[in-house]
């Protein structure tokens, strides 16, 4: 007789993601693992960029809540 232990155990909740917006053009989100540069404008990015940590439900490929923004923000 299956447990119903072993069904909750299937869900899974949201996962913390690290994101970075550029300073200059406020585009994002970026990666801080893979993204150095902004791929809108090319800044670097440097300690008056943004970084926040965003919730994402596993099984989607984009952050949940995410937007790109641009200069008029």
């Amino acid at each position: 007789m299956a447990s119903s232990s072993s069904k909750s155990s299937s869900k899974r909740g949201p996962i913390h993601v690290n994101v970075w917006y550029c300073d200059v053009c406020r585009y994002g989100p970026l990666s801080p693992y893979t993204d150095g540069h902004c791929a809108n404008c090319g800044h670097q990015r440097c300690h008056d960029c943004e970084t926040i940590v965003i919730q994402q439900h596993q099984g989607h490929s984009s952050p949940e809540g995410s937007k790109q923004r641009g200069k008029g923000d």
